[in-house]
């Protein structure tokens, strides 16, 4: 099937379009308890861009790739490394590599695990790291980001993004947008092949993920929309609004592209 031209509308308020801005580094972190010999222990997920302290002692390669696996989902795969990692030793564990052939669910995930000396310091300067960005309650940063690790001719096929009618990108895999928003606002992505709307309300201060992809043909795909799921056809682009964990550490993979630019009010 030939490659069909879609465009995505994305309406915005006020807001300023980064990609790629120096400095910015999207910091993940997730704290997973595991009990181990009677004793609870915690351990710190962060993303494969966190930059390793000398504090922060290699304990080995952990991971959890075995498809046979009842759970394969993406909470259960990290709850899964996190047990590798105090398995090994460690308490913190920086995520490495991860594939989700044909966009089943059903994950593959690598990883370091690592012991810090400093673990409460080492969790508070990566906590602080994202906290940076949003200090004051300034911004809010809108991640929409397209993975690269399904295996399928969703990785292949264009995709367009229309920002306020008058700003044209291109959302080819392993690309990623940041959208710095100076104000609340209200963001809608439609398709208009199958009417598909997504909304998120922006609120000062936070970070909001959405992932984008193409279907995989012969795979059934439906996404939520509101209340109601929608199906999403072979070869048709789509949106999917993520929660924080799950978005900072698939779009640290992702590379970004430079651009900086004013979007005016429509």
């Amino acid at each position: 099937m030939a490659n069909t031209q879609y465009k995505i509308a994305i309406r915005v308020s006020p807001l300023f379009l980064i990609l790629a801005f120096a400095g910015f580094i999207a910091k993940g972190q997730e704290t997973i308890n595991v009990k181990k010999g009677g004793a609870n222990k915690e351990v710190l997920v962060l993303p494969c861009n966190f930059p390793v302290e000398a504090m922060m002692r290699d304990k080995g390669e952990v991971k959890a790739n075995k498809l046979k696996d009842t759970s394969t989902g993406f909470n259960s795969r990290l709850h899964q490394l996190a047990i590798e990692t105090v398995e090994a030793g460690g308490n913190v564990f920086v995520i490495s590599s991860m594939q989700d052939h044909n966009q089943s669910g059903a994950y593959k995930m690598w990883g370091n695990a690592y012991y810090s000396d400093k673990y409460e310091q080492t969790k508070t300067k990566a906590f602080e790291q994202k906290n940076k960005k949003l200090e004051n309650n300034k911004y809010a940063y809108l991640v929409i980001y397209r993975p690269e690790y399904c295996f399928s001719r969703n990785d292949e096929m264009d995709m367009g993004l229309t920002i306020n009618d008058t700003v044209k990108l291109d959302m080819k895999a392993k690309t990623k947008y940041i959208l710095q928003v100076d104000k609340n606002c209200k963001v809608k992505v439609a398709n208009k092949n199958n009417l598909m709307v997504q909304h998120v309300d922006m609120q000062l201060g936070n970070m909001y993920y959405i992932r984008a992809y193409v279907n995989v043909p012969g795979h059934s795909k439906f996404v939520k929309i509101g209340e109601s799921n929608a199906e999403i056809g072979n070869y048709d682009p789509y949106f999917e609004i993520m929660d924080d964990v799950q978005g900072e550490l698939e779009s640290s993979f992702v590379n970004q592209i430079t651009v900086s630019k004013k979007i005016s009010v429509q």
